[in-house]
């Protein structure tokens, strides 16, 4: 046995490797950068705005209602600009936690499901995923609306194979949150793919009880009722048109803003997103029959056939919108890695880009502070 592997059998190695990628996927180096997109100075200004007029039911920009996203996100960012003040780690701060519990529930449920080997790699895949690790570091709603779904999905299998009210309890807290979150999409997407994976398995009657399960919507209500009273008697039924009709319904049958895309869009996104895992993506495609005759392998790879539909006919499209359904990949090409990377070399491509985006957060300060500069002398 070699020194290495005596070494990560020790319980503090061991537990030492995943914290290591969180680390550097998520916290090095988080405030290298300046705010850098549109919606993280629209988050932000709009929390910070909640600590200015003490409003917490509702959200403003500017002082202008503003209906794009419900409130947990805001809540989180306040708290924590409230905390550790108006800076680029207090206002990334939310979304570096979510990611990294994102991680982790990636990490728990392959070692119950898989093998600890399994898990480490899944992590590591996680942690050194391009989209992953911009969307976790940044101040959006995105991170946490993907750990709530991930959540969901997870414990939606655990319940399938326990029966246990726990994780079906468990799942209706997951989506209510991610409801709380980011609204309709975090209950749909689960509750379209699980009852198509029920359906599969020829076992609906247990689908249908769940979803009609009178604890699950009692937490639904619990959670949520709350709030949209209080933000009706803020801001009346416009934040109820704003969101639901115009941010929801209306980005998904008309181009908003100006995101409008083609139906091969995300064809040619998604291996942009899964650098630098994305030959691994291919593999996967080819073995797709093999998978799934597998449940736990049809469940994942309904989860994203159904994201990936879904986004594809939407008029208005973003990149981060494919994220929705990127987990399930992840754990897949955690557990056939060996079988979608089958020669040493192509392993190679991984730990290089792992590398050069830790370089890229070195290089993004300075670079940020030189166009500020020249920006100043053109002024």
């Amino acid at each position: 046995m070699s020194a290495a592997t005596r070494l990560s059998g020790l319980p503090f190695i061991g537990a030492a490797w995943p914290l290591l990628f969180l680390f550097c996927g998520f916290l090095f180096n988080l405030s290298g950068a300046p705010l850098f997109d549109l919606d993280e100075g629209a988050f932000s200004e709009a929390s910070r705005e909640i600590l200015e007029t003490n409003v917490w039911s509702a959200t403003y920009l500017n002082g202008e209602p503003r209906y794009d996203k419900p409130i947990l996100t805001y809540w989180l960012q306040a708290s924590s600009m409230a905390v550790f003040g108006l800076n680029e780690i207090s206002m990334r701060l939310h979304s570096v936690l979510a990611a990294m519990c994102w991680g982790l529930a990636i990490f728990l449920f392959c070692r119950e499901f898989c093998d600890r080997k399994t898990a480490t790699a899944a992590l590591l895949i996680f942690s050194s995923t391009l989209l992953v690790t911009v969307i976790g570091r940044a101040a959006t709603a995105d991170a946490l609306l993907n750990l709530f779904i991930a959540l969901s999905f997870l414990d939606i299998y655990r319940y399938s194979q326990s029966q246990s009210r726990k994780h079906l309890l468990r799942s209706w807290l997951w989506i209510s949150l991610g409801m709380l979150t980011k609204g309709p999409v975090a209950a749909g997407i689960p509750l379209i793919a699980s009852g198509l994976w029920f359906a599969s398995e020829k076992n609906l009657r247990e689908w249908r009880r769940a979803i009609f399960h009178p604890l699950g919507w009692l937490i639904l209500i619990a959670i949520l009722l709350p709030w949209l009273l209080a933000i009706w008697q803020e801001q009346g039924s416009g934040f109820f048109k704003g969101f639901l009709l115009d941010h929801n319904l209306g980005r998904f049958t008309n181009t908003k803003e100006g995101h409008g895309g083609q139906w091969y869009y995300y064809i040619v996104l998604l291996p942009i997103a899964l650098l630098p895992y994305s030959g691994m993506l291919l593999s996967l495609l080819g073995h797709w029959r093999s998978l799934w005759r597998k449940p736990l392998e049809r469940l994942l790879l309904i989860w994203f056939g159904l994201v990936f539909i879904l986004v594809s006919l939407s008029q208005t499209q973003l990149p981060h919108y494919v994220l929705y359904g990127i987990t399930p990949l992840l754990i897949l090409f955690a557990k056939y890695r060996h079988s979608f990377a089958r020669h040493n070399w192509q392993l190679l491509l991984p730990v290089l880009f792992f590398a050069l985006q830790i370089g890229l957060w070195f290089f993004s300060q300075n670079a940020a502070e030189t166009e500020k500069i020249s920006i100043c002398r053109h002024c």
